[in-house]
């Protein structure tokens, strides 16, 4: 579905987060979903820890490492309560999450477990850019159901600037904004680099 509904750059929208990880650690993947994202981090031999509080994307992300002949280093859990040590990590990649994301307790724990000099990557979202009438059918549909906020690239960067940029520098974090071009398609990534 997620395919569909991307015109086949979901894929490629999660990855634009990979150019921004530190892969000289371990790599903390949240809400890994079905696993994409650590097949591609496993196939370029980075160390990572998949965790969901989903039971059944375990399941799922599990079969399909185990399909490659890769490690399957999943925990099952919630983004508030890590249960991993201070430092452990020196990424924290989330690719397309919910609210959680953003609750204060949940960056409290993600600035815990990163390395002094780690950093939080996510891509909340992705623009069309391309795709034409069909492209517009899709834009209307994400409007009416909430998952997009009807502006261009250089907008909702305004607007994650303005609603997420005082809440990350309170738990240690300096905000930067990357647009990524994708398959007709901007990928937006929000590096968060932890400040010593």
């Amino acid at each position: 579905m997620s395919s569909l509904v991307s015109f086949g750059a979901w894929k490629s929208w999660g990855a634009a987060a990979l150019g921004y990880v530190n892969a000289d650690g371990v790599i903390l993947e949240l809400a890994h979903g079905t696993g994409h994202l650590q097949l591609e981090m496993t196939a370029r031999g980075w160390r990572t820890v998949g965790f969901d509080l989903s039971q059944s994307m375990g399941q799922i992300t599990r079969r399909r490492l185990l399909q490659q002949g890769r490690a399957a280093l999943l925990v099952r859990g919630m983004a508030q309560r890590l249960p991993f040590a201070a430092g452990s990590f020196s990424s924290v990649v989330s690719t397309f999450p919910t609210d959680f994301i953003t609750a204060e307790e949940s960056l409290a724990e993600i600035s815990r477990v990163l390395m002094l000099d780690g950093n939080l990557v996510i891509v909340p979202t992705a623009i069309f850019t391309g795709g034409g009438a069909a492209r517009r059918v899709l834009e209307f549909a994400y409007r009416i159901t909430g998952q997009r906020v009807d502006e261009p690239s250089s907008e909702m960067e305004n607007y994650i600037r303005d609603h997420w940029h005082g809440l990350f520098e309170r738990h240690g974090f300096s905000l930067r904004i990357a647009r990524v071009p994708c398959k007709r398609s901007e990928a937006i990534v929000l590096i968060a680099g932890k400040q010593v």
